[in-house]
């Protein structure tokens, strides 16, 4: 900034002092961090950039091939999401639930499939890259 060759240069003066505005404004957001519950809040901001990444979401389970088994799973993936969101602070509803037949010695009654709706800040931002197949793999 003190360098009288920088103002000749009009297109680069205006990206320097840009980038120092921008340099200027992230330090005084670190000096203002009081607690840590602000730190938290900043680092939220940093990690979960995207557009929807603040709402609220959507989680559909569907067991697979295996019948009872493949039911279990399903019934433990919804049960581990809803307990996983409970410790975030996220509020949880059963949208749609369908049960399979009972089975098994102990007349398990599996989970076909469900979807579970979730709120708080965010959620979506959390749950976004739980797409995909889980296995189970027993041993």
């Amino acid at each position: 900034m003190q360098n009288p060759n920088l103002w000749k240069d009009k297109e680069k003066a205006v990206k320097v002092t840009k980038e120092l505005s921008e340099l200027q404004q992230e330090v005084s957001e670190f000096e203002a961090i009081k607690t840590e519950e602000d730190l938290r809040k900043i680092e939220l901001r940093i990690f979960l950039p995207g557009e929807h990444d603040k709402g609220n979401t959507l989680l559909s389970i569907f067991s697979g091939a295996g019948g009872q088994d493949a039911q279990d799973w399903a019934t433990m993936l919804l049960r581990m999401y809803e307990r996983y969101c409970q410790r975030k602070g996220f509020k949880t509803t059963i949208l749609h639930q369908s049960f399979g037949e009972p089975g098994g010695p102990e007349g398990r009654i599996g989970t076909k499939s469900a979807i579970l709706e979730v709120k708080g800040n965010y959620a979506y931002g959390f749950l976004e890259k739980e797409t995909g197949v889980h296995r189970l793999v027993r041993i």
